[in-house]
């Protein structure tokens, strides 16, 4: 083949894929649109700036480098809504595609907790536990400890967060990230941007989870 058509062919398939993209950002912004309307928020295609914040220590808004926020859902008032796509590039040698994900944020401005995250296990922690880097361990739960790292400044307050009812909502949903801070609740599926119409569902349970989370401790 000629090196002129191999050229053409190359030119052709990087349009494709730009098109492809730009076509797929319009479609998402536009569903992301309706969806604001459906849940009566307000929505911003621009930058949502988190460094002004109550979450913006929050470990995902700490990662890599390129971070952006884009077609931003806000609800004030009492509490505070926030759903957006998070984007960021990983700083690990390897890494060379940007991390998305769709990032739901509850804000609570009355309450005051410590830096808890719980997040699905993964191989890398796995290996960590084995170098002897552990996270709190919840022996009355093995099921939970074993799909679940857990890591806080307070292992006392991060038990009483994560209580039986909480461990089980996350048992129920395991692909959920939580981190929190201060007042704020951060939820994320790590490297999942998720589909506008399945949002509201994915809403649902994190209401489930917060409401479980802020509810009043349980023993059993």
């Amino acid at each position: 083949m000629a090196p002129a058509v191999v050229i053409s062919l190359i030119l052709a398939g990087l349009a494709y894929l730009i098109l492809k993209d730009i076509i797929s950002t319009r479609r998402r912004r536009a569903a992301m649109t309706r969806l604001a309307v459906e849940l009566g928020m307000s929505y911003d295609i621009e930058t949502y700036d988190h460094r002004t914040a109550m979450h913006c220590f929050a470990p995902i808004f700490q990662s890599g480098e390129k971070r952006r926020s884009l077609n931003v859902l806000r609800n004030d008032g009492p509490n505070t809504l926030l759903i957006f796509d998070y984007q960021y590039k990983p700083t690990a040698p390897r890494a060379r595609v940007l991390k998305r994900q769709t990032v739901f944020v509850h804000q609570l401005p009355g309450l005051r907790y410590p830096k808890i995250e719980a997040r699905p296990e993964n191989l890398d922690d796995f290996i960590d536990n084995l170098f002897g880097k552990k996270d709190i361990d919840f022996t009355e739960d093995p099921g939970f400890s074993k799909r679940y790292w857990v890591k806080a400044e307070n292992e006392i307050d991060a038990r009483a967060v994560l209580d039986p009812r909480t461990r089980r909502l996350l048992l129920k949903t395991p692909y959920w990230t939580v981190q929190i801070l201060f007042g704020s609740f951060v939820f994320f599926i790590s490297g999942k941007r998720i589909k506008p119409a399945d949002i509201p569902e994915y809403l649902r349970e994190t209401q489930d989870i917060l409401d479980a989370m802020t509810a009043l401790p349980q023993t059993a």
